[in-house]
């Protein structure tokens, strides 16, 4: 996976307004259905990431593993492990690129 690509990404949807930042806003747009992508950090508690695991799964959603410290760098907020992108280009993009590593 190309992780600028990533960041670039992350902080576009960042600046579009597309972008949720921590645990419990990712748990409440996954319940309202808006959203496209989940993204966790890989240093993501275990029982942080069950719960989004979870709420993922029952929503329907991708949950996407990021390396460590990716999603504060992108974002440019520290302390941040979980973030929910809305539905559209920019999660299917992010969710395409996951893919297409796990092929290579």
């Amino acid at each position: 996976m190309n992780q600028s690509k990533l960041s670039g990404l992350i902080g576009l949807s960042r600046r579009a307004g597309q972008l949720s930042l921590g645990t419990d806003t990712v748990l409440r747009q996954l319940k309202s259905g808006n959203c496209g992508a989940v993204l966790m950090d890989e240093a993501a508690a275990p029982n942080t990431a069950k719960r989004l695991g979870d709420a993922a799964r029952l929503a329907g959603v991708p949950l996407l593993t990021i390396p460590e410290g990716l999603l504060d760098q992108a974002a440019g907020q520290s302390g941040r492990i979980a973030a929910a992108v809305r539905q559209g280009s920019l999660a299917t993009q992010m969710i395409l690129m996951f893919k297409t590593a796990e092929q290579a």
